[in-house]
Formats: C-alpha cells, sequence, structure tokens
C-alpha cells in the first residue's frame, strides 16, 4: 500500500499524465491486487491491461477473478461505452488461454436486459 502512495505522490509531483494519475488513483482506492501478490506466492495469468479490475482469487484453482463492470469501466476511459462493451465481448470475454484463464464475473447488474443479451452474445 505504501509503495501504491509513494507512486502516486512522484506521479503528481513529476506532472505525469492525468490519466496515470486516475489509474494510480484507482488503485488506492482499490488494492486487492497489492493485497494478491503479498498473500499469494503464485504466478497467475493476468488479463493484460485490467489489473486494476481484479476482485479475487479462486484458490482451488488459483486464478484471479476480474470484474466484468471494472474492465468496461477501463476500457472507457479510452473509448465510448459501446466501444467498449464490444471490445470486450469479442476481444476479452471469450478469450481462452487454458486451464488458468482468469475468471470473470458478470457484476453488471445495472444492465437492461437487451445490454445484458449483448455481452453474452
Amino acid at each position: 500500500m505504501k509503495s501504491i502512495i509513494k507512486k502516486l505522490l512522484d506521479a503528481k509531483i513529476m506532472g505525469a499524465s492525468k490519466l496515470e494519475i486516475q489509474r494510480l488513483q484507482q488503485l488506492l482506492d482499490n488494492p486487492t491486487r497489492e493485497v494478491i501478490a503479498e498473500q499469494y506466492d503464485v504466478t497467475f495469468l493476468k488479463a493484460k491491461g485490467f489489473d486494476d479490475a481484479i476482485i479475487g482469487v479462486d484458490e482451488s484453482t488459483m486464478r484471479l477473478i476480474y470484474s466484468v463492470s471494472k474492465c468496461i469501466d477501463i476500457l472507457m476511459m479510452y473509448m465510448s461505452e459501446d466501444e467498449a462493451m464490444e471490445y470486450f465481448n469479442f476481444n476479452v470475454s471469450g478469450s481462452y488461454v487454458g486451464d488458468k484463464t482468469p475468471i470473470l464475473c458478470f457484476d453488471y447488474f445495472e444492465l437492461t436486459a437487451l445490454e445484458i443479451a449483448f455481452l453474452k452474445t
């Protein structure tokens, strides 16, 4: 946790981009990744670019669990919501890279039935 605070302070002092400062602030607000790294002596298979969406570990399979809503929020930092949902649907949710493929927790409960159907296609 101290390393996150130090990185955030350094980023602000050094004039880092607003996006980098926002990413560090999100990590400070949700330090799950840091806690997992300290608690487990395992190398996890990770979904590139979605570290801030990690919400836990399935200890029976030693796979990371990602929040779908947080993944969508991360993508929306770079694209519109529709583009983020489409990108996630075609490039992330259908990916399988072996037994250690991360688990996706579909926690987007505020979606309409049409949006949920779109995510599942």
